[in-house]
Order: C-alpha cells, then structure tokens, then sequence
C-alpha cells in the first residue's frame, strides 16, 4: 500500500511539469531563516533589476516563535511597458536557531524548511509568440540558512541563501 501510495503521489506531482517550460521564481528569497516571532508582522518592498525589472511588496506574520507565514504581490515587466501582476505565499518554519536558549548547543546558522507558490500570467506580448497568454502556477519547497553578525551600530548583518 505504501509503494502504491508513494507512486501516485508521484505521478501527481510531476504529471503538471512533464510538458512545462522552466520558469524561475519570481520574487526571489529576500528573508533570512530567522522566524518573525509570535504576533509580530513586518513589511517589506523589493525592486529587481535583472532579466525582468520588478517590484514587490510583502507582509509576513508570526503565527508561532518559530513559524511564520507571508503574502506577497508584485508586479513585472520583461520588455519595458508590459507589465504583469503577479501574487505569492509562503511559510516556513524555523527548524534550528545559531543560539537556541532551550539547548546549551550553538548551531553553525539558522535554518528554516517552508513550502512557497507563486502564480503570474504572462500576455503575448511579452511572450513573443504565438500563444496568447499563459498562467504560471508554481509550488514548492524551500530551505533556508542564515546567520547574523552584530555590528556595532546596533543593526546585524545576515548573509543567507535559499
């Protein structure tokens, strides 16, 4: 039962990709792993310029001291006055901290484990074919690490990767 089980979760999660063209994130990571905290919410912007200049803002809201989940929407322009709208969410959960208070162990960096999906539709015009439009809906995983260096005014400077 666990082999059947297993396969058709399979099945069910590569069918929708078999045919599908790669397609990036387009908000990025732009959050260390370290969790909001219980009750807080933050807000944020981006601006990207890369392949597609983009703009992006988020709220994030801490739903426990380690978990915390996050809307973000944002809008991108490939070719210059083409602009799409585009909406995000995830969560994550922060699995480990550098210095945790419930244990005497210091951890090499932070680290948190999430899912995220992201949707965007794409109009012909920045597609440059014969397609109309496209729908881009993307799900995933994602894993976290960071780790915050004091500075001596007072702000941390925390390097990450996702």
């Amino acid at each position: 039962m666990k082999v059947t089980a297993f396969v058709l979760l399979g099945v069910l999660a590569l069918a929708p990709v078999a045919s599908a063209e790669n397609f990036g994130s387009l908000f990025g990571a732009m959050a260390t792993a370290e969790a909001t905290g219980r009750g807080q919410t933050t807000l944020s912007g981006t601006l990207g310029f890369t392949d597609a200049t983009s703009f992006v803002a988020g709220i994030t809201h801490g739903l426990t001291d380690k978990a915390d989940g996050r809307l973000r929407i944002g809008v991108v322009d490939e070719e210059g006055f083409d602009a799409q709208l585009t909406v995000a969410a995830d969560a994550r959960w922060q699995l480990w901290k550098v210095h945790d208070m419930s244990s005497a162990k210091t951890r090499p960096f932070d680290m948190a484990l999430g899912g995220f999906m992201e949707w965007i539709r794409i109009d012909s015009g920045t597609l440059g074919s014969f397609i109309e439009s496209v729908s881009v809906f993307q799900i995933g995983a994602q894993m976290t690490g960071s780790h915050g260096f004091p500075l001596d005014n007072g702000h941390t400077l925390s390097p990450y990767g996702r």
